[in-house]
């Protein structure tokens, strides 16, 4: 992503901001996933060609052994702050089709 104000200074990764898709305001998401796609960005912009990145949707996947933990959207505090009427739900569930 360009630098306001800094023609020739490209950022990417965990020291930028992202456009949040749901909350469309700007939001620090540090994650791995967001880091890669806006470095290819940044990296396709810098030789020449044109990429966007259009933004987050704050979705983030961790697995402990086992345990299986992912997450998306909003939290129940940022949908409440961005207006939103919101119902937060748990699903328990496999992760591979059971046949």
């Amino acid at each position: 992503m360009r630098v306001v104000g800094q023609e020739h200074v490209w950022a990417a990764g965990d020291c930028v901001e992202s456009f949040d898709r749901v909350s469309t305001s700007w939001v620090h998401v540090p994650l791995g996933t967001h880091a890669n796609k806006q470095g290819r960005v940044v990296g396709i912009n810098l030789t020449g060609g044109y990429a966007t990145f259009p933004g987050v949707v704050r979705t983030a996947v961790s697995k402990v052994c086992d345990l299986e933990i992912a997450r998306t959207g909003l939290r129940e505090v940022d949908a409440a702050a961005a207006g939103f009427a919101h119902v937060a739900v748990t699903v328990r569930s496999t992760t591979r089709a059971g046949y």
